[in-house]
């Protein structure tokens, strides 16, 4: 028999080999307990889902077990953290999206920073202008809020930068402050506060969210303009930020982009601070759609991530404090409306928030919304998209 031969013969069992190897790695992901929360990748994994009729024919159980199998395979977190060891020694910087640059600061950008974003004028005209005529149907007022780009705040950072990108992005801003002016719309413009603090910690390095510090100049600036367009009523204010009560939590922070990098060896300096006024309300009822909820404002345990502030992301949070002599307000925006919630109880008898990423997508539900709550005050922090 040559030589030839001999090979054919051992391609079989190399083939027998690896499927039985897939098939041991298989059953002993299916036998394992499934893990029903990743810390490391911060999300609910993919649970088992029985087969059914039009599940099958649509494809759709197909790809919940794709998915259920890359989620709850036995070594997974190993495979992901060999793999960027691999990348990273290799000299990669962006893996699956995520720069990682010198100072272990994590960035969702390629080689070249985006464009500004901007406004625009289809978000002002189908959005902003009717929560706008809405708030003023009973005599309320209503504030646009930006956001400071976190990729601009760490452009220092970022390897392939580009001279003329941090002037690109305040001249975009101020351009956007001046139309929404022109249109009659009151904006807080937060774009100085990086200047005024840059020394400070306003932005995670490992998560897209600024911190509780960032939200709290911010919120003092929110403040700031609402009292200065309404001279005659009592000024709006909050505790310096040394003379407030300050927390901790214990714990390693995961950022949320810390995931997309895949290294649970990734060296985060980030941590959870946030402080509360002495004389923060003790009492208050919290309601979910209408429903009360005994769901905290902060979150006494250990869990550090970004959901620690409002407990996570919800549609519409109302919550109420008793105390009739005080205005009421209604924060429409993201996940980095969370910090500003937690500190609007504070100030606000009524703290009425709509996170439009689970809410009704229609501008009717949000003007009727606006009518029936009869919030003095009504502020967008965020663009959406909206039918």
């Amino acid at each position: 028999m040559n030589t030839t031969d001999n090979e054919k013969k051992r391609v079989p069992k190399r083939i027998v080999l690896f499927v039985g190897i897939c098939l041991a790695i298989l059953s002993a992901s299916l036998i394992k307990k499934d893990v029903e929360y990743s810390s490391f990748e911060n999300r609910t994994m993919q649970f088992f889902r029985w087969p059914d009729v039009n599940s099958v024919l649509s494809g759709e159980w197909f790809e919940v077990f794709e998915t259920y199998n890359l989620d709850q395979v036995i070594g997974r977190d190993l495979l992901v953290e060999i793999n960027t060891h691999i990348l990273r020694a290799l000299g990669k910087r962006q893996i699956d999206r995520i720069t990682a640059c010198d100072d272990d600061t994590l960035l969702i950008i390629s080689y070249d920073f985006p464009q500004p974003a901007r406004v625009g004028d289809p978000f002002t005209e189908n959005v902003l202008i009717p929560l706008k005529d809405a708030t003023a149907s009973y005599g309320g007022q209503f504030y646009y809020m930006n956001i400071y780009p976190r990729d601009v705040y760490f452009w220092n950072s970022f390897p392939y930068h580009k001279d003329e990108t941090v002037d690109d992005y305040h001249a975009a801003n101020d351009e956007d402050m001046r139309d929404l002016n022109g249109k009659g719309i009151l904006s807080v413009d937060t774009y100085g506060i990086t200047e005024e603090h840059s020394d400070e910690y306003l932005f995670f390095k490992s998560d897209h969210h600024y911190t509780y510090k960032g939200a709290y100049y911010s919120y003092l600036k929110l403040l700031d303009v609402i009292n200065a367009n309404n001279p005659d009523k009592e000024p709006l204010s909050f505790p310096e930020w040394e003379k407030m009560d300050h927390f901790r939590p214990e714990g390693k922070f995961w950022g949320s982009l810390v995931s997309h990098l895949g290294d649970p060896g990734y060296k985060n300096t980030d941590f959870l601070e946030y402080a509360l006024p002495k004389d923060y309300p003790d009492e208050y009822t919290r309601y979910e759609f209408g429903e009360p909820s005994d769901m905290p404002l902060i979150r006494q345990d250990e869990t550090t991530e970004y959901g620690f502030f409002m407990n996570g992301d919800y549609g519409n949070t109302v919550v109420k404090t008793n105390r009739p002599d005080r205005p009421s307000i209604l924060i429409i925006g993201k996940s980095c409306t969370d910090a500003l919630e937690v500190m609007a109880v504070y100030d606000f008898n009524e703290m009425h928030s709509i996170d439009p990423r689970m809410f009704e997508n229609n501008i009717t539900a949000y003007t009727e919304y606006i009518k029936n709550a009869k919030c003095d005050y009504v502020v967008v922090q965020d663009i959406f998209e909206m039918e």
